[in-house]
C-alpha cells in the first residue's frame, strides 16, 4: 500500500486499498445506496426488511 501499511493477506490489502480510493463497490438492490464493505450492505439490507432483531435489555424497545 502507498500509506506504508502491510497486510498478511492479499484481501485485507485490497479493502484497505479501496479505503484510501474511496470505492463503493456494494451497491443496494433495492435503493442503490453504496458500501466501502459487504457487512455494512448486510446491516442496511435490514432497513428494507422492517425486521427489528435487537432489543433494548433496559426498555425493551426493538432496533
Amino acid at each position: 500500500c502507498h500509506c506504508g501499511k502491510a497486510f498478511s493477506h492479499k484481501s485485507m490489502r485490497d479493502r484497505h486499498v479501496n479505503m484510501h480510493l474511496n470505492l463503493r463497490p456494494f451497491d443496494c438492490p433495492v435503493c442503490n445506496k453504496k458500501f466501502k464493505m459487504k457487512h455494512h450492505l448486510t446491516e442496511h439490507m435490514k432497513t428494507h426488511t422492517g425486521l427489528k432483531p435487537y432489543q433494548c435489555d433496559v426498555c425493551a424497545k426493538k432496533f
